[in-house]
């Protein structure tokens, strides 16, 4: 792992948040002085001068910022009416529709909190969701509700579910953009069979449709709540679960959606950056039911006086067509999306095809440096002004903690981008320190540890998870300042670059009790100019012994010949560049890695996979020993 050097009295110091050299001294005092508001009212007041700017394009069919504040009235006094009170949790679960932006920000102004169950989570996942909050209302959409919510109604402890379709937004609106699954799911005729079929569903008494609920229900004098510091703004669910496989609900308060705003925002203006102005365009791909969506994503973007695309269905492997087809200035994305972008076969000669782009984050998962040099030499050969911008972050800590430097194809910058792990520095609002994970000891500078962090949008931990909570949190012996515990290995230099090397979860024990770290065997691989993307898991060769095999599952150049060549070139890569203890010892090449709903690579189905002689290629020999043995 690459390390930025520093002096050696310094490396035996604690250095407390060097990355705060970045910024001005009084930083905390000019960005954080007005966010004890209600995420809704702060947004909209941000907005005051903008009211009649573009908020929300849904197909071509646009939204004003002030129509938007009307829309998100009539429906919080809708929800009002209904009987929601402040506190109360009430459950979403659609994908990015304009109707999620509406819940959203209704349920924050009457001072409920809104739980996000992602669209795309199975039927059982969706009823764990919904009992664990005790939402008496869900609100979903059509298709969702006929793939995952109908199987289960008579089980499901709601007094109503609220059912969307995609052409509810549509009333009276002339949309442009009609494509694919979007045309068939607004098609009169299926919505007036689902309604149909509705009244013959046991429990179907439940079942109100949206356009039904907003003209049954209503409430006068004003919904607006006073703010409450305490108030739960939001329900996050993170992709991973407890040790007991219960599911984890992160709580955020109003706050911490504003502080991530005003943080980032500064981040994203620092000199040397294009930073994103009113009425240009973010492109809503990442479901706003994710931290990183909510957070990064859909409020920053409204904060500012983004126009927000909203796209509620696409296809993952086409997302460089969607990209160039709608040429947002601003989006998110998982480091996939980004090598599709970059090894579309439009983008290969020099052009301004990208030249929209000012301002691209991935984040999510890590990216190699050899994809950040791909995407980055795409980017400046194609007109985009300014670099991609890495994120890191999580769920508990309001989806970013630190991001990249601006950066320069010339190099005239002085940021280690390129180097290994390196995911930039943190941003004014987070204090961080790395420990020791079994003595709890705090780190100096360059010490590899775990990552703890503090910041005004962190958490305040986990929905009913009370002893998991107090499991996750670090508290600072000198000050008593609370941290919340990433489970990340990495370190701070003193320069303020954070290096992250992986999640201790993913460390591999191989069966002599060395642990192996996938990430630098990842980025390694990537080196090779015929391997597309790399994810590195430990194989069991046998599930009641001890130790797993640090395995590299790897996807090919569309193209490559000899893959089996290719293979022995990756093993001779990694001893060049790794030390032999610290490298794969199988290899095998897959048509394509498996994700998550996230777009995250899916570890926990490779580590599935069961290792073999005929399509691993194997570097140690006291592995084919073992292999044959087990044969």
């Amino acid at each position: 792992m690459t390390t930025i050097p520093a002096a050696a009295d310094n490396q035996k110091k604690i250095i407390r948040n060097p990355h705060m050299q970045h910024f001005p001294s009084d930083i905390r005092e000019q960005l954080f002085s007005d966010i004890e508001e209600n995420a809704d009212a702060y947004m909209f007041r941000l907005n005051a001068d903008n009211m009649d700017g573009i908020a929300l394009d849904y197909f071509g069919a646009q939204t004003t910022y002030r129509e938007m504040d009307k829309q998100v009235d009539r429906l919080a006094r809708t929800l009002k009416g209904y009987g929601v009170v402040p506190g109360e949790i009430v459950a979403v679960s659609l994908p990015n529709l304009k109707e999620i932006v509406l819940y959203i920000y209704a349920l924050w102004r009457i001072g409920a909190t809104v739980s996000l169950i992602d669209a795309r989570t199975n039927a059982t996942g969706v009823l764990e969701r919904v009992k664990q909050c005790e939402a008496r209302l869900l609100v979903t959409v059509m298709d969702v509700f006929e793939d995952k919510t109908k199987p289960i109604l008579a089980d499901l402890p709601v007094q109503n579910l609220v059912i969307c379709t995609p052409a509810d937004a549509l009333a009276g609106q002339k949309p442009t953009e009609f494509k694919g699954k979007l045309v068939k799911l607004i098609y009169p005729g299926k919505i007036k069979k689902f309604l149909k079929e509705v009244k013959t569903l046991p429990g179907g008494e439940k079942i109100i449709m949206h356009a039904d609920f907003v003209g049954k229900y209503t409430c006068e004098g004003d919904v607006r709540v006073p703010y409450d510091p305490e108030a739960i703004a939001a329900i996050h669910y993170t992709s991973g679960t407890t040790e007991d496989g219960a599911i984890k609900g992160v709580m955020h308060l109003h706050k911490a959606y504003n502080a991530m705003f005003r943080a980032v925002r500064y981040f994203e203006t620092m000199p040397g950056r294009l930073a994103l102005q009113r009425g240009e365009t973010f492109g809503g791909f990442i479901p706003f039911i994710a931290a990183y969506g909510l957070f990064n994503g859909l409020h920053y973007s409204l904060c500012i006086g983004l126009t927000v695309q909203l796209i509620p269905v696409f296809n993952p492997a086409e997302i460089d067509k969607l990209i160039l087809r709608k040429k947002p200035n601003g989006f998110l994305g998982v480091p996939r999306f980004f090598e599709l972008l970059a090894t579309n076969k439009k983008l290969r000669r020099p052009s301004k095809k990208l030249a929209f782009i000012r301002n691209a984050v991935t984040g999510g998962d890590k990216i190699s440096p050899a994809t950040m040099r791909l995407v980055n030499a795409c980017f400046a050969r194609n007109g985009a002004y300014n670099g991609l911008v890495v994120g890191y972050g999580s769920t508990e800590t309001g989806a970013s903690l630190a991001g990249s430097l601006p950066y320069r194809a010339d190099g005239s910058t002085d940021y280690d981008w390129d180097a290994e792990g390196n995911v930039g520095v943190f941003l004014p609002s987070v204090d961080v320190v790395v420990i020791d994970p079994e003595t709890n000891e705090q780190l100096p500078c360059g010490v590899d540890g775990e990552v703890c962090v503090r910041s005004l949008s962190m958490c305040t931990g986990y929905f009913k998870k009370t002893q998991r909570t107090v499991e996750m949190t670090y508290t600072d012996p000198e000050t008593g300042e609370r941290y919340w515990r990433l489970g990340d290995k990495g370190h701070v230099s003193t320069t303020g670059s954070f290096y992250f090397v992986d999640r201790y979860k993913r460390s591999i024990f191989r069966s002599d009790g060395h642990t192996v770290h996938p990430s630098p065997i990842e980025n390694v691989c990537c080196l090779h100019d015929a391997v597309d993307c790399c994810a590195v898991v430990g194989l069991k060769i046998d599930p009641h012994a001890a130790g797993a095999v640090p395995t590299a599952f790897v996807m090919l150049h569309e193209g490559t010949e000899n893959a089996d060549k290719v293979l022995h070139e990756l093993r001779a890569l990694n001893l060049r560049e790794l030390p032999e203890r610290d490298t794969a010892l199988a290899f095998t090449v897959v048509k394509q890695l498996p994700y998550t709903l996230m777009g995250k690579v899916d570890f926990r189905k490779l580590e599935q996979n069961k290792i073999d002689l005929e399509n691993y290629y194997i570097a140690d020999p006291r592995v084919v020993a073992e292999l044959r043995q087990k044969k």
